[in-house]
């Protein structure tokens, strides 16, 4: 379902992927900060991203599945646009930026996805995540002494869902 969601999205069949969605579904999105529960916000979303970065490519570098849920790393690649003082015009640069998904399926329909940058540098957005939501893995049980690392896991995101 996740990589019918991808196709859809990267072929612009914007329609298509949201019917991929649950009639009540989460989309968030901790790297913009934003979260979605109306179909036609997360639209919105999708077509403005893709009116602002239409050369960006969202690459799954793995996936993880296990019963009802997916965890997928993915690479986000693309260029923004910046002025050049010197020049007087703008000029594009290359960006990547890594990330981990966590989406829970519900009657082969997306009905939690949540997105994490793995990205550290961006202190306040990295300090956020090591602070909040870090007690539980997946399974439910509670990490031992030391197990926390710096570079954001998809185990440790589990109560995001």
């Amino acid at each position: 379902m996740v990589l019918t969601v991808l196709e859809h999205l990267r072929n612009g069949k914007i329609e298509d992927a949201i019917a991929c969605f649950a009639e009540e579904f989460s989309f968030k999105d901790h790297g913009v900060d934003l979260e979605f529960k109306s179909k036609e916000r997360l639209a919105e979303f999708f077509r403005k991203a893709r009116e602002l970065y239409p050369d960006s490519l969202l690459q799954t570098d793995a996936i993880f599945v296990s019963g009802d849920r997916v965890i997928m790393e993915w690479t986000l690649q693309g260029n923004v646009t910046e002025p050049c003082y010197y020049a007087g015009a703008s000029l594009p640069f290359p960006v990547s930026v890594r990330g981990v998904s966590i989406v829970l399926i519900d009657n082969g329909k997306v009905c939690r996805l949540v997105g994490l940058l793995r990205q550290t540098h961006l202190p306040a957005l990295s300090l956020g995540f090591i602070f909040h939501g870090m007690g539980r893995t997946l399974n439910g049980t509670v990490p031992a002494a030391g197990a926390a690392s710096r570079e954001p896991s998809a185990e440790r995101w589990g109560t995001e869902l």
